[in-house]
């Protein structure tokens, strides 16, 4: 999934995000949260965001409960940071978020690559259901940052994932 929201600074974009939404909530789990998704964070251990800092959340997906539990393993601040999935429903999760600053404005780039488990059921399930969902979820995470942060220029995001 790439994303890509227009913001206007840099660190400004970071001030106004940690005054607006508190330095105990990531970027991740307070953009991502879909109604029908019931994405809720259980808890954090470490720093908001840094290397090794973990953090636990349920959603519920088909009306199942899964227990999600991600660690920051990179992090450069007012760069990027990533986030891998150590339980969760994929084999696989990386999710990179990657900041930038032209013209005044920063931009902002989402890179997830997954792999669910399950061989072949498990990439018929990630064409028909999976894969529409996290672009539906990426696309809502943009627009909600727009409202988070009013005045701070339109997003866009456009799905690219594997």
């Amino acid at each position: 999934m790439l994303g890509r929201t227009r913001r206007s600074g840099l660190k400004s974009f970071n001030r106004r995000w940690k005054r607006r939404s508190g330095s105990s909530k990531t970027l991740t789990t307070f953009a991502s949260s879909r109604s029908w998704l019931d994405f809720r964070r259980m808890g954090i251990r470490g720093s908001p965001v840094d290397v090794g800092t973990t953090i636990g959340y349920r959603i519920r997906w088909l009306g199942v409960s899964i227990t999600w539990v991600s660690r920051i393993t990179e992090f450069e601040r007012n760069r990027r940071f990533v986030d891998v999935q150590i339980r969760g429903p994929y084999r696989s999760w990386r999710h990179e978020h990657t900041f930038w600053e032209r013209h005044g404005e920063t931009l902002m780039r989402d890179g997830v690559h997954h792999e669910l488990p399950l061989g072949i059921l498990g990439k018929i399930v990630h064409r028909l259901l999976v894969s529409p969902q996290l672009s539906a979820i990426f696309y809502y995470r943009v627009s909600h940052i727009g409202r988070i942060l009013p005045g701070s220029g339109a997003g866009t995001a456009s799905p690219d994932s594997t």
